[in-house]
C-alpha cells in the first residue's frame, strides 16, 4: 500500500508541476500575452518588431 501512495503521490506531483502557469507578460505594442522570452527586453513582440511598431 505505501508504494502505490507514494506512485500515486508522485503522479499528483507532477500534474501539479504541469499545471502551474508559466509567467507571461504582455507585449507593448499589440496587446498579447507572451512568455518573457519571447519578448525583447523593451517588452515587444518579434511580431510587433518585424512590423516596427
Amino acid at each position: 500500500m505505501k508504494l502505490e501512495n507514494s506512485f500515486l503521490h508522485r503522479i499528483v506531483q507532477a500534474v501539479k508541476r504541469g499545471l502551474t502557469p508559466k509567467p507571461k507578460q504582455q507585449c507593448r505594442a499589440c496587446g498579447e500575452w507572451f512568455k518573457s522570452s519571447q519578448l525583447d527586453p523593451e517588452g515587444f513582440c518579434r511580431e510587433s518588431n518585424r512590423w516596427g511598431a
